[in-house]
């Protein structure tokens, strides 16, 4: 990939579902923009995205900062055998949705397994959601990553989106594992033998 940005270029981490977040970080200069929890429909268990509200939010960092989307980098999901079919099926529905959305606004998108992206940013930790939080606060101390004003504890949603962006950011500048030099994501994307 080529690394003749513009000043105005950045990417989205994605860490999906309803306990996830967003984060936007620019590709020249200090690269920390802004982060959100993933706005969801309610509080309930079975919350799904707000995938309209997630546009909404998208879209405001574009038209107000004249930017440029330059790639969505989306945590790879898989099947979680110890949850219900039906809570299985909400998630995967609003994981379909999340995909959808993001294509249909034009920019690249990769699927980052998690040991791509966390080998990658969380080198040399044990890779858990504590570690996540920790390398966000080292290296954007001014960050909020609490969800609402009344939030306590820091998201582990939110951090993790932010080192998917981070993860983002390291592919298109050239230092990070691409998720298409892994034979099993060649063949699970149909490119491979």
């Amino acid at each position: 990939m080529s690394n003749d940005f513009r000043l105005g270029s950045f990417v989205l981490g994605v860490d999906p579902g309803k306990d996830g977040g967003v984060a936007a970080l620019l590709l020249a200069g200090e690269p920390m923009m802004t982060v959100t929890a993933m706005p969801t429909l309610g509080k309930s268990a079975g919350a799904e995205m707000d995938i309209r509200e997630l546009k909404h939010w998208l879209d405001s960092l574009v038209l107000t900062g004249f930017l440029q989307l330059s790639l969505v980098c989306i945590e790879k999901q898989s099947s979680r055998p110890q949850q219900s079919s039906t809570a299985m099926g909400t998630f995967l529905r609003g994981y379909g949705e999340l995909l959808g959305a993001f294509k249909w606004a034009g920019a690249p998108l990769v699927l980052a397994t998690p040991q791509d992206w966390k080998d990658d940013v969380l080198r040399g930790t044990k890779k858990e959601k504590d570690d996540a939080v920790a390398y966000v606060k080292r290296r954007w101390p001014a960050l909020s990553l609490l969800a609402t004003e009344k939030s306590r504890s820091p998201h582990d949603g939110m951090a993790e989106a932010v080192c998917i962006a981070e993860h983002a950011r390291t592919l298109l500048l050239g230092g990070g594992k691409s998720p298409r030099t892994n034979k099993k994501n060649k063949k699970d994307e149909g490119e491979g033998p």
